[in-house]
């Protein structure tokens, strides 16, 4: 199977949205960007689309926050799998002098009219990450302090604070 290629009219159409949109293929084991729209660049602070889809074709996760990256991309391995539809709250920034930003991706699996499986994901803005306060900030913010403050009482339960390697805990847990 090749990369998938849009007829260029569509490509420009969707290149232009405003709604922050990537559409990916996973090809041999690994996730192609097919494209980025111009919301996508605005919302991640890119000048240039071909950074861009060069960034997300080697490291999308680069600016997801640390305590956030592995259950994303837990989320992303599901998906891009072709396991349902995508659907993740995460912390990122557009470079790394910005504040994180609280992120609600969803995407969804479509064929082509070649036959070709590719993934449409769309990315939404609920705000600025405002860190320790939970009754701050917005409804998913808070959610998220919430969700973190939970994986955290189970990641020091479960795995040792130093080494991050399971604890004791985690074995009789198995």
């Amino acid at each position: 199977m090749e990369r998938y290629a849009f007829p260029d009219a569509v490509r420009a159409t969707l290149e232009g949205l405003q709604q922050p949109l990537a559409v990916y293929q996973f090809l041999d084991k690994q996730v192609l960007t097919l494209l980025v729209s111009d919301g996508f660049c605005k919302l991640l602070k890119y000048a240039d689309r071909e950074q861009a889809v060069w960034d997300m074709d080697h490291d999308m996760y680069k600016d997801t926050h640390p305590d956030d990256r592995k259950r994303v991309i837990e989320e992303g391995v599901r998906f891009a799998k072709g396991d349902g539809e995508y659907d993740a709250v995460f912390r990122t920034r557009a470079g790394v002098d910005s504040d994180y930003r609280v992120i609600h991706a969803h995407g969804k699996h479509v064929f082509t009219e070649t036959g070709t499986r590719i993934a449409y994901v769309w990315y939404m803005d609920e705000g600025l990450y405002i860190e320790g306060n939970e009754s701050a900030g917005t409804w998913m913010n808070q959610e998220l302090n919430s969700v973190l403050h939970q994986e955290s009482i189970l990641r020091a339960v479960n795995y040792d604070a130093l080494t991050g390697l399971p604890n004791l805990g985690y074995f009789f847990k198995l």
